[in-house]
């Protein structure tokens, strides 16, 4: 049995490509955990099992990124019309009474608590309480009717402190949305 044990085990570690475990730690941490995940299942609990485990992680990772997209407080790169994220361009400007954001997804019902979570963040972050709040809309694909609920809840609560919510930049489609709603 022990010649057997070792003939599996030397044949299964021919078969582990740890040139691209070792890349997927250093480039991307949870590609890297899907990949422990999806080995270790497959040689424990068999190849099905492993790559149905593999397959569900993955929907999971696919659903929490889409739950909690990025979003970012955005300033104007000195000397141009640019707008990016003042965490990546510690350069870029940002203007008194202004706060202007993005969020880099879809807004729809799973994850409309988190952006408005967020956006909310950011004006507590100001430095001093905003006139005008400033959504950059054009990474947005796709808004339901729970993100239309959402920004017509965040206008009115915006309106009833003065602060004037503008959103910027949507796509045909999303523009279409929101003049229906």
């Amino acid at each position: 049995f022990a010649v057997l044990a070792a003939i599996v085990i030397s044949g299964v570690l021919g078969l582990l490509d740890y040139t691209e475990a070792i890349h997927l730690f250093k480039v991307h941490k949870f590609d890297f955990v899907v990949w422990c995940i999806s080995c270790l299942g497959t040689m424990f609990l068999g190849v099905e099992v492993g790559l149905t485990i593999a397959v569900v992680v993955s929907i999971l990772l696919v659903i929490y990124e889409s739950a909690y997209p990025h979003t970012a407080v955005l300033g104007r790169l000195p000397g141009t019309t640019v707008y990016r994220n003042v965490k990546q361009y510690t350069e870029a400007e940002r203007y008194h009474g202004i706060l202007m954001c993005r969020i880099d997804a879809p807004i729809y019902f799973a994850n409309t608590q988190h952006v408005r979570d967020k956006i909310n963040k950011y004006e507590r972050m100001a430095e001093e309480t905003p006139k005008y709040v400033i959504v950059d809309l054009s990474p947005v694909s796709h808004v339901d009717t729970s993100a239309m609920h959402i920004l017509e809840d965040m206008r009115r609560n915006y309106d009833s402190r003065g602060i004037q919510l503008c959103l910027c930049n949507p796509n045909k489609i999303v523009m279409n949305y929101l003049r229906l709603s």
